[in-house]
């Protein structure tokens, strides 16, 4: 399987950010979604100025249009 990926470290409120970014990029290569995305958890989250840091790999399986 092929997939992109990308590393989320910021504060969990943000992760639909990462998505946006892996999504533009998964479309500017000429590549589609072909199955549901994977987060993996690297690192237990902290508590950077009252927000919740997390650590993820976010994984998408991707295919040629």
């Amino acid at each position: 399987m092929e997939v992109a990926f990308l590393k989320h470290v910021a504060p969990a409120s943000k992760l639909n950010e990462t998505y946006s970014v892996l999504n533009k990029w998964i479309e500017e290569k000429g590549y589609e979604w072909a199955g549901p995305s994977m987060e993996i958890y690297t690192r237990k989250p902290k508590i950077v100025r009252n927000e919740r840091v997390i650590y993820a790999l976010v994984y998408a399986p991707i295919k040629k249009k």
